[in-house]
């Protein structure tokens, strides 16, 4: 059923609403503001196209004179991946202005879950959050350990307290693994493997977490495979996540990847998935590296086929 936007409404998944004569269809869960509407949120809201013989439509984009892209397939890896789509948007010049000052808002940041540069919800495409990522790539290249603990206790509080989004990071340690973890492969012994992420010389490195690890956790850094006992586990939904052929990321329609960490540098990196010795492997890819990186046998591991962790819609 189809409602005029208000604020103080809780909306969840399938919700659609008509704002300004326009109607948008979520994409992030939340309980709406004033000051939150859905012309001016693209990371919440995206715009349905403007059909008045079909009231279904799905396809969404923020340029009134545009035609919203055709979905494009995204391919699974395995059993552990889902089929899904999701619609790419395009901002204008103006819309670029608002959505770069709503981001940079303190309290919407904390209620998004944006810490230090890393989305702990959803990842939002679009040149005003570019925008506001450039400017904050300072802040990731100057955190330090504990900045990077302050902020995890911080996700994990607010989980615990019912507040976290579809997906998002708990803080914990050893081999304790939290409820709700994202089950991101299975080693050649048929033993789960979540994603995990940790700090690591002056980044935020992604790997993997298993109920028999030495310690815990696992991080792939240097062409060595690290064992740490404390780091953050990804949990969530599982329907707000699928597993993405590399190949065809970037396309039109293409779901948009979970930024997992990044580098001592600032750069980016996404969670990965790979075939390899006879089980699903979880590592790391990013835009600095051709390939992906898993850990097995204690060393790290170049591949180049593997799969991307990305939201679905």
């Amino acid at each position: 059923m189809t409602c005029n936007w208000e604020p103080g409404t809780q909306y969840d998944y399938n919700s659609v609403v008509v704002y300004n004569g326009h109607k948008y269809k979520i994409i992030q869960p939340h309980r709406s503001q004033g000051d939150w509407t859905p012309d001016v949120t693209p990371a919440l809201w995206g715009r349905m196209q403007d059909d008045p013989c079909d009231d279904k439509q799905e396809h969404y984009h923020h340029e009134t004179h545009a035609p919203a892209p055709a979905p494009a397939p995204a391919p699974t890896y395995g059993e552990h991946g889902q089929q899904g789509q999701q619609g790419q948007s395009a901002d204008n010049g103006e819309k670029e202005e608002k959505e770069q000052h709503w981001w940079q808002k303190e309290e919407h940041k904390k209620q998004l879950g944006i810490g230090g540069g890393l989305l702990a919800g959803a990842l939002v495409a679009g040149a005003g959050y570019a925008a506001y990522k450039h400017h904050d790539k300072k802040k990731r290249q100057n955190m330090d350990r504990g900045e990077w603990l302050e902020e995890a206790n911080e996700r994990t509080q607010a989980y615990n307290s019912g507040k976290g989004g579809p997906v998002t990071w708990v803080l914990t340690s050893g081999r304790s693994i939290p409820r709700g973890a994202i089950e991101g492969g299975r080693d050649e012994h048929g033993e789960v493997l979540y994603v995990a992420r940790a700090f690591l010389e002056g980044g935020i490195q992604v790997g993997k977490a298993c109920t028999v690890s030495k310690k815990g956790a696992v991080i792939g850094y240097k062409h060595k495979a690290n064992d740490l006992e404390e780091y953050e586990i990804l949990v969530g939904q599982g329907n707000a996540i699928l597993w993405v052929d590399s190949q065809e990321l970037g396309r039109p329609g293409a779901p948009h990847p979970i930024e997992g960490g990044h580098e001592d540098n600032g750069s980016p990196l996404y969670i990965a998935q790979a075939q390899y010795a006879g089980g699903y492997q979880v590592g790391k890819s990013g835009g600095d590296f051709d390939g992906a990186f898993i850990t097995h046998g204690g060393k790290e591991i170049k591949v180049e086929k593997y799969s991307v962790l990305c939201h679905a819609q």
